[in-house]
Parts: C-alpha cells; sequence; structure tokens
C-alpha cells in the first residue's frame, strides 16, 4: 500500500472490516480481536491486518487482509510466506483478502500459484466493482467512507460525493469528529481524482456550522489561519500606509500578515483541542486530528486541567 495512504486506512479500517469481509467472501464475523504475531522469519513488509475472528458458526479462522493501491508484482510470493508464517504460529485455517484500491476495475497482480500437490490462491476484489450505495447505506463512518473508492454506475461525481458527504454529516456525532471525516475523505479521494470536488463541498458544508469564518482547503486546522491572516493583513496595511511608501507597505503588509496568520493559527488549534478536551474524546484521537504528537497533546491536556480546576 503506498505508505500516504496506509495511515488513512489503518484508522478507518476495523469499523469497517467485518462489513467489507461480508460483502465480499460472505463471512458473518461475531467476534475478532487484531493479532500481532512475531515472524521470525524478517519479510520486507509487515501484514496490514490480522484478525483471529470466530463466525456465526462457531468456526475459528485467521483472516489476513491486505489493501494495495497499486499493482505489486511480487504479491503472490509476499502473499505465500505470509500465509505460511500465519499457520506456523496459529495453526488454524487462515484466509487471504486482499482490497485494490486503485482508480480502475481490474487489478493485474497474480492469485494462484500452481505447486506440485495442489494451488495456492488468495482473494482480490477490487472496490471498484462494488457500488457506492453498497456502503452509503451504512451508518458507520468508516464504511461510507469506503463508498468513495466504488463504483459511481455513471452517475455524476459531484451528486455521488454530495450523498456520501451528507450521509457523514447525517450519522457522526460531533462536528470535530465530521471535520476528521471530511479530511479523510480528501485523501481517499486523491485515489480517484475527487479531492478538489470534495474539498469544495466540504467546506461549503463545514461553513455552514462555523459561519461566518470561511475554510481553508484542509478543514481540520479550524479557523485561527483566517482570523490570523485577516488581521495580520489589516495591521501591515495599516502600518504599510503609515509609512507613505509602496516598499514599506509592502513589506508592514508581509510581515504582519505571517505573524497574525502564525499567531491566529496558533490560537484557533489551541481552541479547537481545548473544544475537544471539554467533549472528553480520545487524548490519541485529539492528537490525530491537530496534527501534534501525543506528548504535546498530554502536556496541552495537564494545563487545560489545572487552569480549570
Amino acid at each position: 500500500m503506498a505508505q500516504e495512504y496506509d495511515k488513512i486506512v489503518k484508522e478507518n479500517i476495523l469499523p469497517s472490516i467485518t462489513t467489507l469481509l461480508q460483502k465480499t467472501i460472505g463471512v458473518q464475523i461475531v467476534k475478532f480481536e487484531v493479532v500481532f504475531p512475531e515472524l521470525t522469519y524478517t519479510v520486507d513488509k509487515e501484514a496490514d491486518f490480522i484478525l483471529l475472528a470466530t463466525d456465526t458458526q462457531g468456526i475459528q479462522k485467521l483472516y489476513h487482509i491486505e489493501f494495495q493501491v497499486k499493482n505489486d508484482s511480487s504479491m503472490l510470493a509476499r502473499m505465500l510466506v505470509y500465509y505460511a508464517l500465519l499457520y506456523h504460529i496459529y495453526r488454524v485455517p487462515v484466509e487471504q483478502v486482499l482490497f485494490f484500491m486503485g482508480d480502475s476495475k481490474k487489478s493485474t497482480m497474480e492469485t494462484e500459484l500452481p505447486l506440485e500437490h495442489g494451488v495456492y490462491k488468495y482473494n482480490i476484489f477490487v472496490l471498484r466493482n462494488f457500488s457506492y450505495k453498497e456502503f452509503v447505506s451504512s451508518n458507520i463512518p468508516e464504511v461510507v467512507l469506503m463508498g468513495l473508492l466504488a463504483d459511481f454506475e455513471g452517475e455524476n461525481k459531484e451528486k455521488v460525493v454530495t450523498t456520501i458527504l451528507e450521509k457523514l454529516r447525517s450519522i457522526t456525532k460531533s462536528d470535530l469528529l465530521l471535520m476528521r471525516h471530511y479530511k479523510q475523505a480528501q485523501m481517499l479521494g486523491k485515489l480517484r481524482k475527487l479531492n478538489s470536488i470534495i474539498s469544495n463541498l466540504s467546506k461549503n458544508m463545514l461553513s455552514e456550522i462555523f459561519e461566518p469564518l470561511e475554510l481553508e482547503e484542509e478543514p481540520v486546522y479550524l479557523l485561527g489561519e483566517v482570523r490570523g491572516e485577516a488581521r495580520g493583513e489589516a495591521r501591515g496595511e495599516a502600518r504599510g500606509e503609515a509609512r507613505g511608501e509602496a516598499r514599506g507597505e509592502a513589506r508592514g503588509e508581509a510581515r504582519g500578515e505571517a505573524r497574525g496568520e502564525a499567531k491566529g493559527e496558533a490560537r484557533g488549534k489551541t481552541e479547537m483541542v481545548h473544544a475537544m478536551f471539554a467533549q472528553n474524546l480520545d487524548l490519541s484521537l485529539i492528537a490525530t486530528i491537530a496534527s501534534m504528537s501525543l506528548p504535546a497533546i498530554q502536556e496541552m491536556h495537564k494545563a487545560w486541567q489545572n487552569k480549570k480546576g
């Protein structure tokens, strides 16, 4: 999986993984745990997801799940190595599924290897071969997001994206989480060249929540940038005009804008983080949304609690 999409997929896959498995291989999982086996054989890439799961018949099986953005000619060999190592460790049936997220309805990766006494094979499912409606019908935001990678069935792209974003808005419990989902939608949308459509639509939808401020392309930064830029520009313009020189005006405006933007962004981010503290959101989630390290968030939380009481 391309590195830039690794994080976004791993953030969203666990809530949607049982849905994907049911839609593709028909298994209904009643319980599972994510396992992290220590592979004694060194592989060049860790497996994306490994689930030790039990289905409705009480059968326990290991599900090895991979996500690929691009075709990989070495995938068959890699999957075979994973299969052997996982069976060696757990001694239970292993089923392997690869979900192809590329902008194509066909994968060129090999899935079968003839052996002397049989055939090794794994499953590939191309998300573009599933209707986006199958995902939009869910009430789980992470599943709905997968609709961006599915088949739009010839419908207008903007119409489909609007449907997906509106569904996210209707089922997401907080505005902060909605901003996070919209940011994730922009990242996934790049795989289908939808990021500009998603950016414009999400800004319009979020502006209804945060009027009268305007949103930048990355909505998660809230609106300190907008305030800072406006204040900085006004300050810089005033100073420049006071000097009465075009050069002084330009320099004053630029410096004022930069300082104002920086201060405004920092203030805006602090306000956003404090708002999330007040909603008792998980600190790891807050760190992800604010694009800050967990230790920094923990330090801010401690100071916020002390100030609060």
